[in-house]
């Protein structure tokens, strides 16, 4: 185990996440055979849960999930939530009944599914995920929030056999090795999550093949729809906007969460909210807007300080060419800023079409090589070879051999803000500096 992360982890923590990323020689390796023979041996908890919203998607499952868990828990509700991967710590990825998990009790389920899986060949992510079924059996709420991880028919959360509501959030291309390569293929797989009878909220997507796609499968699965523009759609307005649903209109404020893409994803969240009204959960329109204005997600466009850097700084994980027109949307309604961004991505994603979207903004680049990640064994692209990637596109970069070079680097030149972006893990190595 390595990386600076496994610091904020407790030691008896770290050994035995070390032993479980042992178990199996692939870090990724979908199916779900191997979940559910766990989960038989921890007595089938995904069987015995409350409530669960299961969301799938490219983009937004995280905010949109951010945006459920504040409109709920406004309205008196207690909530778990599984997601994936952490920022700095990794007990970020269990909330039970709204609260991070401890190290006392996060210790003591990692050592029962060491326990109980006896050395079985499963990988990381299933026997993490697996756990958090038993954890969420054990200890009482009214909803549980499911986030995928990359995929969705052959992710390891999707073995709860009933639903209340199936979330598509926007889907475009990552992960095309595992998930296909096109979009309908990735949103064939996304939309496996899809249970009969369960409400599925369709976010709203760029291609109307993947919308057509989603509907194809909800229809054969037997779920039943309330796709964007099918059944629901949003205006905006100066102070907020207005969503029109099945169910009556709503005027809601501006979201908590920064970027156009947001009331994507809060009304995603307000109509998944609504269709909880089908297991007998009701939520009045008043805890809608304190949800939509509470809601916290870090590091999605997140405005945030480190000491001895003046200049603002704005973080980002996204790492996609979707996520790449994303920032630059928020960056153009900064109006007039020139930008450091400080870079660092993992193998295999598409450097050169999240970055171009981001050009015209961009004054320098200052590359660094993401600090390993211990919960992954996805290698980090070298900074080096980042920095000259970057540099064919037409950009001034330059490698730099630390994150703290980088953003001193960036503080000194004529830029106006600093952005760092491009990665998850970046943006946890960012708020690790806080």
């Amino acid at each position: 185990m390595r990386s600076e992360k496994i610091s904020r982890t407790n030691p008896k923590i770290a050994d035995i996440l070390s032993r479980l990323q042992k178990l199996h020689p692939q870090n990724i390796d979908l199916g779900l055979n191997r979940t559910f023979k766990l989960l038989e041996k921890l007595g089938n908890p995904q069987n015995n849960l409350p409530p669960v919203i299961h969301i799938a998607g490219t983009n937004g499952k995280g905010s949109t999930l951010s945006f459920i868990q504040a409109i709920l828990e406004s309205a008196g509700l207690t909530v778990h939530r599984y997601t994936s991967p952490e920022l700095v710590k990794f007990n970020e990825r269990y909330i039970i009944s709204g609260k991070e998990i401890s190290d006392d009790n996060l210790l003591k389920y990692l050592e029962l599914a060491e326990q109980v899986n006896n050395g079985d060949a499963i990988t990381f992510f299933e026997i993490t995920t697996a756990i958090c079924f038993k954890m969420f059996a054990d200890n009482k709420a009214d909803v549980v929030l499911l986030e995928t991880g990359m995929g969705g028919r052959l992710d390891s959360t999707n073995v709860v056999p009933n639903t209340a509501v199936n979330i598509i959030s926007n889907i475009s291309l990552d992960h095309q090795d595992f998930l296909g390569d096109n979009l309908e293929k990735i949103a064939t797989e996304k939309s496996g999550i899809i249970r009969p009878q369960a409400s599925v909220v369709i976010s709203p997507q760029n291609d109307i093949n993947v919308d057509a796609t989603i509907i194809s499968v909800a229809n054969a699965v037997g779920g039943n729809i309330n796709a964007h523009k099918l059944n629901w759609e949003y205006e905006l307005l100066d102070d907020g906007f207005v969503l029109h649903t099945k169910k009556g209109s709503y005027k809601l404020p501006t979201p908590n969460l920064v970027g156009l893409h947001q009331y994507d994803n809060a009304s995603s969240a307000v109509v998944a909210c609504q269709e909880l009204s089908r297991v007998g959960i009701k939520i009045d329109s008043v805890h809608f807007e304190t949800g939509l204005k509470n809601a916290i997600h870090r590091a999605r466009f997140e405005k945030i300080n480190i000491p001895n850097v003046g200049k603002d700084i704005y973080l980002d994980g996204g790492h996609n060419p979707s996520a790449g027109l994303k920032i630059a949307e928020n960056l153009k309604a900064l109006g007039g800023v020139k930008v450091s961004l400080i870079c660092g991505m993992l193998s295999g994603k598409d450097v050169d079409n999240f970055i171009k979207p981001l050009k015209p903004y961009i004054l320098n680049v200052y590359t660094v090589t993401i600090k390993d990640n211990p919960f992954s064994s996805t290698p980090a692209i070298k900074a080096d070879e980042l920095s000259q990637h970057i540099s064919n596109l037409g950009l001034k970069s330059n490698p730099c051999e630390t994150l703290q070079q980088a953003l001193v680097n960036a503080d000194n030149d004529d830029a106006n803000i600093i952005l760092c972006a491009g990665s998850l893990h970046l943006a946890g190595n960012t708020l690790d500096l806080l």
